[in-house]
């Protein structure tokens, strides 16, 4: 009560500077920073700004890569807030104009959003929702991104990035930086009795994930068609939609598969004949012989949901104020700790496991 008390005093307070950047976008500049100048004089803390647009049409890509045979999918349901999903297609056509942009989505969604798609050069897809959503929703991802997928398939995809249809990601150099990435790092299948043909990208999360056996995001991949369609062709969860396993070890929440993302890359270990014992020494020979992981800041990802959207030191895992050592959540597998890992500069010890033993 209290907070939303602050909240609501702040909003009155911010209401003309607010108004001033409505009318002068070199405004902006200013008021951002004489408020991270007051934050850093009363604070240990530095502070800064970051402005994205919500219409895409002021960007210019200042060059258009050219990456054959590749689909974008955006699953999940259609954000009409600001026109997010219909304007996050127009972005994508707009710097790849090549690329077909599938947004997979449900039945029951409103004609007029999907005209808008359509106008925007979007393909749609449209699923019947699952009747038993699975534990933590998991049966929606599963059924709409499998959908996208197998239409990219039609379409002679043989690339898929899959992600969501609330989220953009602004890097206009993304779609070539994967692509780069899975044909620069070979895989290595020694431990795989059936080959997986290239490396899937995944993106690194807020929580810690260095130390949280086959948790890493469940929003974002990119690899080949055929690979990403192994990951989402896993049976749909029987379970009911459950709650956030709270209080529990990372162990013991990637032993039950208690996560979406745990869930979807156990079983696609799996289906490859691997081995995806929930320590970290194993999860961490997946991730270097099979994996690239990334951070969401790496391709400008934006993600408008949930409180954190507006502490970026804490969505994108560079510092928590409160969290204690022992946590590890600032231990994260972006690029920079995947690649010592890949080159045999990060090495495992056993100590490392009683980080896995942490409560989330």
């Amino acid at each position: 009560m209290i907070r939303n008390l602050g909240k609501r005093l702040l909003s009155i307070y911010y209401r003309i500077p607010i108004r001033l950047l409505q009318r002068k976008n070199g405004i902006q500049a200013v008021i951002s920073q004489t408020l991270s100048e007051e934050i850093e004089k009363k604070t240990d803390q530095y502070a800064s700004f970051r402005f994205r647009p919500k219409k895409m049409e002021s960007i210019y890509p200042p060059y258009r890569s050219k990456v054959d045979l590749t689909v974008i999918v955006m699953q999940g349901p259609i954000k009409v807030e600001d026109d997010f999903t219909c304007e996050t297609v127009k972005f994508y056509k707009k710097i790849y104009p090549d690329v077909p942009v599938i947004v997979s989505t449900w039945k029951n969604e409103k004609t007029d959003a999907i005209k808008k798609l359509l106008d925007a050069g979007a393909i749609v897809v449209q699923s019947e929702p699952p009747q038993i959503p699975g534990h933590l929703m998991i049966n929606y991802q599963i059924r709409n991104s499998l959908a996208g997928i197998i239409k990219a398939k039609e379409l002679g995809a043989q690339f898929v990035l899959k992600t969501r249809t609330d989220q953009r990601f602004y890097n206009v150099a993304a779609l070539p930086f994967l692509y780069g990435l899975i044909n620069t790092f070979p895989c290595d299948n020694s431990d795989f009795e059936k080959p997986q043909n290239k490396r899937i990208v995944c993106c690194c999360m807020e929580y810690g994930d260095m130390f949280y056996p086959y948790c890493l995001a469940d929003f974002f991949y990119f690899g080949t068609t055929d690979e990403l369609e192994i990951l989402f062709s896993l049976e749909e969860d029987s379970r009911c939609k459950g709650e956030y396993a709270k209080g529990k070890t990372k162990r013991f929440i990637s032993d039950n598969m208690l996560a979406p993302e745990v869930e979807l890359l156990r079983s696609y270990i799996r289906s490859h004949g691997g081995d995806d014992t929930c320590s970290v020494k194993q999860y961490w020979q997946f991730i270097k012989n099979h994996l690239v992981t990334i951070n969401k800041d790496e391709l400008g990802l934006y993600w408008p949901k949930y409180d954190s959207r507006y502490a970026e030191h804490i969505r994108n895992g560079y510092f928590y104020p409160y969290s204690s050592h022992n946590n590890m959540r600032c231990a994260n597998f972006d690029f920079m700790n995947w690649l010592c890992l890949y080159e045999g500069l990060l090495k495992y010890s056993e100590n490392y496991e009683k980080y896995c033993d942490q409560e989330v």
